[in-house]
């Protein structure tokens, strides 16, 4: 058996839980009976789902990410990056182990909704919503200890409470994202211009979002234990976002998809550039390799949110020569230069974060980028607007409809924040 299950087992299921679970869920169910009488099947369902809903998904996923930081806080987490378990197995280990009470109380309610269904008349639907509920959990716990991980790989301060709202961010995207989109009332979904039954095509975004869930899990890591990750499983995932996201425009929106699917690079890129480590270290070891002409060590060592923002100028070309970037939704809305304004935007961005990283303080240097960021695109602009200053505005957000001064701006703010952050790096090369 897994060392990381067997050890868990032994902590999470003790004789009093074995038989409390059990307990306490026969009397939640036959509460359901009572209130349903005299057709309670269907009454006896939604009590199961919700029970597995709060039980494995809700209740595991505070399990899995507190179960990390818990091993962490208790110095037992250095010992295990020692020992010979491979990542694959601690991957399992860790989803499963500290959350192994939850799955038994959730696997029991699951139980009940499947009988209960059928009795009901659910038939093959039932089996499908039981298994959209088990993505559903598998994903929601490994969004709770991915965010942990995270939170212990760029050793963040105030762990807890930054990986929790780390978490909840997350799990926001993936509801949003991977749950309610597929979601509509006639009960069906369009996705690049085909039809899909809404559950079957739910049951399928969560399954594809649950095992990304896992491979992040696992990659994290393996970079905890030092085994060296490339580049191409991160790349696959972005595209995989802006594939997934992109087939929900409608096709009559022009070039309206490759924008979207341009959108959420940039989105990815913000949310990695927030959520990666920025240390010197790791980035002079880049510049050692780049030194050295190892290509490969560079693309292996390359900032996953750099990786990301080369994604987005992709697609940036891409619109710009293949497709008629103007005609969105049938209106000139969109300039072709909006891309390259949108992507300045973010080198300046990036220049800002990583200056801040880069000082004698680096502790709360996030925050205080994010400070910045909430100055330059929502104070300063409204302020503007408010003082008739509104064709300032391009200085501090990328227009829709600017043309090549427009583009002129971001990249004259962002030369000197690059050059301060490459002189700052030189420095501690120099140390």
């Amino acid at each position: 058996m897994n060392p990381e299950l067997r050890r868990n087992l032994w902590l999470e299921l003790s004789p009093h839980r074995w038989l409390a679970m059990p307990a306490v869920l026969f009397l939640f169910f036959l509460l359901a009976y009572l209130v349903g009488r005299p057709a309670p099947a269907g009454l006896i369902a939604g009590y199961a789902a919700a029970a597995f809903i709060v039980i494995a998904a809700v209740w595991g996923a505070k399990l899995a990410h507190e179960g990390m930081l818990r091993e962490v806080d208790a110095h037992t987490w250095d010992d295990q990056r020692l020992s010979l378990i491979e990542p694959w197995s601690m991957t399992w280990g860790k989803l499963f182990g500290s959350t192994l009470f939850a799955w038994y109380g959730g696997l029991l309610s699951l139980g009940v909704f499947v009988a209960a269904h059928l009795v009901s008349g659910g038939g093959l639907r039932s089996l499908k919503l039981a298994a959209l509920m088990l993505f559903t959990a598998v994903a929601m716990q490994g969004l709770g200890l991915l965010g942990a991980l995270l939170t212990m790989h760029r050793g963040a301060p105030g762990g807890r409470r930054y990986g929790g709202l780390f978490v909840l961010g997350l799990l926001g995207l993936f509801w949003l994202g991977g749950l309610l989109a597929p979601l509509d009332i006639a009960g069906q979904t369009r996705w690049y211009g085909r039809t899909f039954g809404s559950p079957d095509f739910a049951l399928a975004s969560v399954a594809a979002w649950s095992a990304w869930c896992v491979v992040g899990v696992y990659r994290i890591l393996r970079a905890e234990l030092q085994c060296v990750n490339g580049p191409w499983v991160w790349l696959l995932f972005v595209l995989f976002c802006d594939a997934w996201f992109a087939g929900f425009v409608p096709a009559e929106a022009g070039a309206g998809r490759p924008l979207f699917a341009f959108g959420v690079s940039v989105l990815l890129a913000y949310f990695m550039l927030l959520g990666e480590a920025k240390e010197s270290v790791a980035l002079r070891r880049l510049l050692r390799y780049a030194a050295a002409g190892q290509l490969r060590r560079v693309a292996q060592e390359l900032p996953r949110w750099f990786l990301t923002a080369v994604v987005a100028l992709l697609l940036a070309l891409w619109l710009t020569l293949r497709l008629p970037l103007p005609d969105l939704f049938g209106q000139r809305l969109v300039s072709a230069w909006f891309p390259f304004i949108v992507l300045a935007f973010l080198a300046r961005d990036a220049g800002l974060f990583l200056w801040l990283n880069l000082g004698r303080r680096p502790r709360w240097a996030d925050a205080a980028a994010l400070v910045y960021l909430a100055v330059l695109y929502g104070l300063l602009p409204a302020l503007l607007q408010l003082l008739h200053l509104a064709p300032l505005r391009p200085l501090l957000l990328p227009p829709l409809a600017g043309g090549a001064t427009a583009l002129l701006w971001p990249l004259l703010e962002a030369a000197p924040l690059l050059l301060l952050a490459a002189r700052r790096l030189r420095s501690l090369v120099a140390a």
